[in-house]
């Protein structure tokens, strides 16, 4: 965009998405879905960039819902590497990640600049690809979360993403959509930014249904 490219981006109901990428000179995927790029989509002078996430650290999030991440992505990418952390004293029943479960990472405390040796050791995160890393704030205490964000970035890869929920203290509080959404710093929040768990991605304005009073929002490691 900065040379003054054309940039054309495709989603779930663009028509002919396979005719409309194989006029691009450079295709980049990242559906997060495994073979989404066939042959039908490609010509033989295209560069094609995969940038997929396949990587997945899970704090108790509960996002997309309340047995997390892992069934969902091991669906649809069997290969993905999900790892789940705990907070306390715990033995780890299976500290490798398998199609079939998780692998379990527990920590006594969060100690922000530890996270990634814990996560990279034995080979559980490869951090020299892109990672999603969900987190539950209030499982976090005080002010972890708040180091532990800065740590994060500091050593994921570009392409990775962090995703917060957090029930603030009074849902009534004009201010508690910004103080969720500072937690992100120094990541950049995807639109719609900070929104109520149910509506996500949605604004807020635009959803009449009851909402669940969790924020939870999406950035990415730029």
């Amino acid at each position: 965009m900065h040379a003054n490219a054309t940039v054309t981006t495709c989603h779930t109901r663009t028509v002919d998405v396979p005719a409309i990428a194989r006029e691009a000179d450079i295709l980049v995927c990242a559906a997060g879905v495994m073979k989404s790029v066939t042959e039908a989509f490609t010509n033989p002078d295209q560069v094609v960039v995969d940038v997929g996430i396949r990587q997945y650290v899970d704090f108790g999030s509960r996002v997309p819902h309340t047995t997390g991440v892992h069934a969902l992505v091991t669906e649809q990418c069997p290969d993905a590497r999900v790892v789940q952390v705990g907070i306390g004293t715990a033995v780890p029943l299976h500290p490798r990640a398998s199609a079939l479960q998780p692998a379990m990472l527990w920590l006594e405390q969060v100690r922000p600049d530890d996270v990634a040796a814990h996560l990279s050791l034995r080979g559980r995160i490869d951090l020299g690809e892109p990672v999603a890393v969900l987190i539950d704030v209030d499982l976090l205490p005080g002010g972890d979360v708040r180091d532990l964000v800065p740590a994060l970035h500091r050593v994921l890869a570009p392409g990775s993403h962090l995703v917060l929920r957090q029930r603030p203290a009074n849902p009534a509080d004009p201010y508690a959509r910004a103080l969720a959404a500072a937690l992100f710093d120094p990541f950049c929040l995807v639109e719609p930014g900070v929104a109520d768990l149910a509506w996500w991605p949605y604004p807020d304005e635009e959803v009449v249904a009851e909402g669940t009073g969790i924020l939870a929002g999406l950035a990415r490691r730029c």
